[in-house]
């Protein structure tokens, strides 16, 4: 799914090279969703506050890879607007794993195995959770070119609209699905623990 939005987005830019434009886009998407998940695993150690933690460390990890994205195919946005429109789509997606969520923030409780079951969880979310964020935002950005938009007169509110729409159009369980799947292809590769190369947020004063 990731690698079709991709190479969608640089076709819809008419991109010389959409397959490239597309195999680098998806690897910021999975970079970043590789450091959301590490990230992770640390604040879900957190005793029942580990899932309220980790959706605030994915929010900054979602607006910093929507950045690099844009700065990859030369959309002007904000950063505020970047952190607002990461923020509704994330929040629209969550709805998908609050399961989890809830799950975490129960084993967080528990001393030891609870706290090490909680850390893995939570990372597995945080993964899923960036990387279906990173797919809603592809798949807006495409329409937007589809229709010939001019990206300097998109506002937030025309970015959370057109996400609201994809959303509602789309599988989010087989979003989801694919995420996790993802996550497990990362996790066996070791990646996740990777934390000197792991994709860091952008900070304000970038």
């Amino acid at each position: 799914m990731l690698a079709k939005a991709g190479v969608a987005l640089g076709k819809a830019l008419h991109k010389a090279s959409p397959q490239l434009l597309g195999q680098e886009i998806s690897d910021i998407v999975e970079k970043h969703s590789i450091g959301a998940a590490a990230a992770g695993l640390g604040v879900a150690w957190l005793p029942a506050a580990g899932s309220s933690a980790a959706l605030a460390v994915c929010a900054g990890f979602v607006w910093s890879m929507y950045f690099r994205i844009n700065s990859k195919i030369g959309v002007p946005f904000s950063k505020n607007i970047l952190k607002s429109v990461g923020t509704a789509i994330a929040a629209n997606l969550v709805s998908a794993v609050v399961g989890s969520l809830v799950v975490s923030a129960a084993f967080s409780l528990i001393p030891g195995l609870g706290s090490i079951a909680a850390s893995a969880l939570m990372a597995g979310v945080s993964f899923a959770l960036t990387w279906s964020c990173g797919l809603v935002y592809l798949k807006v950005l495409t329409r937007f070119a589809e229709a010939n938009v001019d990206f300097n007169n998109v506002s937030d509110e025309d970015l959370k609209a057109m996400a609201k729409d994809v959303l509602a159009k789309e599988n989010v369980k087989e979003m989801m699905k694919q995420a996790k799947e993802q996550f497990k292809a990362a996790k066996a590769r070791g990646d996740i623990r990777k934390d000197a190369d792991n994709v860091k947020p952008i900070s304000d004063e970038e």
